[in-house]
């Protein structure tokens, strides 16, 4: 059964050995939480918001992760491989996804926002 929470607002939630499976989530907004042992599978993600989280031990599979910010939440260590990351919004100079994990076609079209050129 898919479970919905489009919309849902847990801004400044401490969040810890949580398991989203199956749900639609889109426009979920966890901005300035505190996310530990967090796993996500199967979801849509799509125009999330987790600005600014401190995250440990995070865990996306197969989520769609369209235009969903994360800002100034630092990835490093997030496997990415299995999701849709098309869009995310990022700071400027793109540092969130330092030592982030993804395949080369995502790396590909985030080195499009950062003005390199792939031949």
């Amino acid at each position: 059964q898919r479970s919905k929470g489009t919309g849902a607002r847990m801004t400044e939630s401490s969040l810890k050995d949580v398991t989203i499976t199956d749900c639609s989530m889109q426009y979920l907004n966890l901005d300035d939480s505190k996310l530990e042992s967090f796993r996500v599978e199967d979801t849509d993600l799509k125009n999330g918001n987790f600005a600014q989280c401190k995250c440990k031990g995070i865990t996306f599979s197969q989520v769609r992760l369209q235009n969903a910010s994360f800002f100034k939440t630092p990835l490093k260590g997030m496997d990415f491989t299995t999701c849709d990351i098309k869009g995310l919004v990022l700071s400027d100079e793109c540092s969130e996804v330092r030592g982030a994990v993804m395949d080369l076609y995502q790396a590909a079209e985030l080195a499009k926002r950062l003005g390199i050129v792939i031949k």
